[in-house]
């Protein structure tokens, strides 16, 4: 699996909560996503952190490319950033406000205060940000921006994780969660939202 970095020049529309707004299956007894919890302000080593867990570095600079549709990965983090700077506009861009609340993050969760989200920085973005049936709010529209790359899926981006959503993460759980290390229950918690990070999923075996 390779995480690509996509960056285009072009200007980005501003996307808002709320201008992003455009029955399920029974859940397997397998969790999608065994990695523990985080305890606040514990120190997030190299162990600590799955082994298939894989991110890249995001930093200042980075911008959702337009011509890529709906894979938006900074959109994205900018949706799960504002539960720590509800102020946040989700643009697309890495910019100085979005460095500004990787900080905020990082100082709330007692990271290294960098601004950029490493692998370390981005797993405890995503422990804190699960999601699952009935959750609502910008964390389940990070993850219904994913889903809504594949038209058939039927899901609407508006913060509802309903029935709908439901059924298109356990899809791509089943199709896709081998090589990234989760199970099938259809639960977005860390290893399934870094897969929701990949512009192409893996083919042929993990």
């Amino acid at each position: 699996m390779s995480i690509r970095t996509h960056a285009g020049k072009a200007a980005v529309a501003v996307v808002t909560a709320t201008t992003l707004v455009a029955g399920g299956g029974a859940l397997s007894s397998a969790h999608a996503d065994p990695a523990p919890p985080v305890p606040v302000g514990a120190r997030l080593t190299a162990t600590a952190i799955p082994t298939a867990f894989r991110m890249a570095t995001m930093s200042l600079g980075r911008v959702d490319d337009p011509n890529l549709g709906q894979y938006r990965p900074v959109a994205m983090t900018q949706l799960l950033l504002r539960r720590w700077t509800p102020t946040l506009t989700v643009d697309g861009s890495f910019g100085y406000r979005t460095k500004g609340a990787v900080e905020t993050f990082q100082r709330a969760e007692g990271l290294a205060v960098t601004g950029s989200l490493t692998r370390a920085a981005f797993y405890r973005l995503f422990v804190r940000q699960t999601v699952q049936y009935g959750s609502k709010g910008d964390a389940v529209r990070a993850a219904q921006i994913w889903l809504s790359r594949n038209p058939a899926s039927g899901v609407a981006v508006d913060g509802s994780f309903g029935p709908a959503t439901r059924r298109a993460v356990l899809a791509e759980q089943r199709s896709h969660g081998a090589c990234h290390g989760t199970g099938v229950d259809g639960i977005v918690g860390p290893m399934t939202r870094a897969m929701s990070y990949e512009y192409e999923h893996d083919s042929g075996p993990c």
